[in-house]
């Protein structure tokens, strides 16, 4: 069974019944049907590896590398011997940096940044935009932060040496999470299902016409 997972409790379950026409296309050959499987599950889990980046992005504001990213290391593909496979999807919920917000460096301004593209640009009602300290342009420079309500002695900066109210970046779903959202979800399902059914016909036509040309050889 192949399986798309994310964030290790959620998965799509991808309809495999469509392997059980290899034994009918390929009689006669049986011992090309594990490699036609295989071939037919792991190309199909490139695909919608690539589809993935796509969904989501159609929904939610953040980049399709961010979302591929979360999959690397997490791609187990299936072999001749052992037809299991999945993705999974691993990440820690984004802070408002990956998305895009105003103002872009600190203001008066009222925060807003835009999540869900359907929504727009929605108002935060305790952001606001300050330095992230980084020195390096190819690092984030400026985020959304909140007041923890919390009180400590400031080790460097400006403040060195007072009491300063500490902050912390606000954050809202992860990539996994905007994965298993329903929508989401079930467009992917259909996705894998249709393209698993196309990899098999691809496999039975590609490996009969191997099988030919080796006998007419």
């Amino acid at each position: 069974m192949s399986r798309v997972k994310s964030g290790g409790s959620f998965g799509v379950t991808i309809d495999v019944s469509p392997l059980n026409k290899l034994t009918e296309g390929l009689k006669g050959f049986e011992k090309e049907i594990p490699g036609a499987a295989s071939s037919a599950i792991n190309r199909t889990l490139t695909q919608v590896v690539t589809k993935l980046g796509r969904i989501v992005t159609d929904q939610y504001a953040v980049k399709s590398k961010e979302v591929k990213e979360t999959t690397k290391g997490n791609i187990r593909k299936s072999s001749k011997g052992n037809l299991k496979a999945s993705i999974r999807s691993a990440g820690h919920t984004l802070s408002f940096a990956h998305f895009p917000f105003t103002p872009k460096k600190p203001s008066k301004r009222q925060v807003k940044v835009k999540i869900i593209n359907s929504k727009g640009k929605v108002a935060s009602k305790h952001g606001f935009v300050a330095s992230t300290g980084a020195k390096v342009e190819s690092k984030t420079q400026y985020n959304v932060f909140r007041r923890t309500g919390k009180f400590s002695i400031a080790e460097k900066g400006r403040y060195q040496g007072k009491m300063r109210e500490n902050v912390a970046p606000i954050r809202t779903l992860s990539i996994p999470q905007m994965i298993t959202n329903q929508t989401t979800s079930e467009q992917i399902t259909e996705f894998a299902n249709s393209k698993l059914a196309e990899r098999v016909d691809h496999e039975i036509k590609y490996r009969l016409e191997n099988v030919q040309k080796k006998l007419k050889g």
